[in-house]
């Protein structure tokens, strides 16, 4: 069930972070398989750090969502592409 919101979720905050980067990141498809990348490492940390349960599942997936935002900036940063103002 984690893994599941972790796509998810990685996968909606990829694509909305791809679309505030300056010619809309690399296309919705890319950037929200960065997004579910870097929800993936983030969740993943959280699990092996010994977070686990309701309260788990909910940091878990703040994690994801700010691993996912940064896999997308980072990778974006990384090639020449600008946020906007």
């Amino acid at each position: 069930m984690h893994f599941l919101l972790w796509i998810i979720v990685g996968a909606v905050v990829g694509w909305l972070t791809g679309r505030n980067l300056r010619g809309y990141g690399y296309g919705p498809l890319i950037d929200s398989f960065m997004g579910i990348a870097g929800a993936m490492v983030g969740g993943f940390s959280m699990r092996f750090a010994g977070f686990s349960g309701s309260i788990g599942m909910v940091s878990a997936t703040m994690v994801a969502i700010l691993c996912a935002v940064a896999m997308t900036a980072l990778v974006a940063a990384a090639s020449g592409r600008q946020r906007y103002a």
